[in-house]
């Protein structure tokens, strides 16, 4: 899949991205991923359900397409991260953007918005792209 994309963004006028970047493409790209294909198993096992909508007879469909929705954002996000080429500015933007999301998880933790295991993950991810930000934006 490398070499294919290789092959094809400069034609495009895009390269494909290295390094950190890369990373967080990824990590980004399968986050979304399993958000948007199976919000079900986000739902059931990452969020509380007593803060969930009662819908009668319905599985609570509408919060799963917005967690559907949620999840193809972060796609596009790590769909451009992966065809883009971020700056040493770009990394350090990205990496500062990251920070006030450990604040919204602590607080969605601490007032059982999601369960524990939806912490750890979002913690896991949130340290993963920052880390990566800082360390492409030359902070180590």
């Amino acid at each position: 899949m490398s070499s294919f994309l290789n092959s094809i963004l400069p034609k495009a006028g895009l390269a494909a991205s290295s390094g950190p970047q890369k990373t967080i493409a990824f990590v980004w790209t399968a986050m979304g991923l399993g958000t948007m294909l199976y919000p079900k198993l986000v739902l059931d096992t990452f969020i509380n359900k007593a803060i969930l909508p009662k819908e009668e007879g319905s599985d609570n469909k509408s919060v799963q397409l917005a967690i559907s929705c949620f999840g193809a954002q972060a796609v596009v996000v790590g769909g451009l991260l992966s065809i883009t080429q971020l700056d040493k500015r770009g990394y350090a933007l990205f990496g500062i953007g990251m920070i006030p999301f450990f604040f919204f998880d602590y607080l969605a933790y601490k007032y059982n918005y999601i369960t524990s295991l939806g912490a750890l993950g979002d913690l896991f991810g949130n340290i993963v792209f920052i880390t990566c930000s800082f360390q492409g934006a030359g902070y180590f």
